[in-house]
């Protein structure tokens, strides 16, 4: 990630983790552990807490967000939510990006309930350009991407570790097996930019070929459809989770 200055992360002593702290201290961020006094220093402020946390801090620090940015990276809990709770002269914003960030490479979707001026909104987009792509959203769209890009990685790499066992139990030594598989899901992404899914499969497999009827024994073990019905069932979960947290 890119290394920050003149920033103070608000972390919670009761839930401290030294791995993190030790993390963010050897990349030059700052420490505290009082949440009013970061607030009152900053004007921007990045609200990264479990969904069931949120009400506590908004219990503690609520009344110095006024007239402040807050982006809330908070999944599930929508921006009415908090305008009900702290106003309307906070600038409010909702971000939802994910573990690539790491390397990066992450998709971070944002989203606001009112425009604001082109400064401000370039500013909160150019704060998360540094971890990768960044579009704006209709908040619904959010939503579901927390399934996508929130949850999705670690669907996507058990599918990866899946293709890496696969490769092993055919005989490919490990090591050449994850470069393979590696190389194959980043050389199909590419690919991807300029063919659709059906034109990419359509020029890889032929009659009767290994291609086709690899295809055919996953299509008959419900493969495709599997993944999808996992992707609804957990957006519906989402939603039903939502509407307990905020009722």
């Amino acid at each position: 990630m890119t290394s920050c200055t003149n920033l103070k992360v608000l972390a919670s002593v009761r839930h401290r983790r030294d791995d993190l702290l030790n993390y963010f201290q050897g990349s030059g961020v700052e420490i505290t552990f009082n949440n009013r006094l970061l607030i009152e220093q900053y004007d921007l402020v990045l609200l990264c807490v479990k969904p069931s946390q949120v009400f506590d801090v908004l219990r503690e620090v609520g009344d110095l967000l006024h007239c402040k940015v807050l982006i809330s990276m908070v999944a599930l809990i929508p921006l009415s939510w908090f305008r009900r709770r702290l106003g309307d002269d906070v600038v409010l914003f909702r971000a939802m990006t994910n573990i690539s960030a790491l390397s990066n490479s992450s998709f971070t979707a944002l989203s606001r309930d009112v425009a604001y001026s082109d400064e401000i909104e370039r500013a909160v987009e150019d704060l998360f350009r540094v971890l990768g792509e960044v579009v704006w959203v209709e908040e619904h769209v959010l939503d579901a991407l927390t399934i996508i890009s929130g949850c999705g990685p670690a669907l996507v790499a058990e599918l990866i570790d899946a293709f890496i066992l696969g490769s092993m139990a055919i005989g490919i030594p490990e090591h050449v097996a994850r470069r393979a598989v590696f190389k194959l899901f980043e050389g199909t992404v590419k690919s991807l930019g300029v063919l659709s899914a059906s034109e990419l499969r359509n020029r890889v497999i032929t009659p009767r070929g290994l291609t086709i009827k690899m295809l055919k024994d996953a299509y008959g073990r419900g493969v495709k459809s599997s993944l999808i019905e996992a992707l609804e069932s957990t957006y519906n979960e989402m939603l039903y989770i939502q509407r307990k947290l905020i009722d």
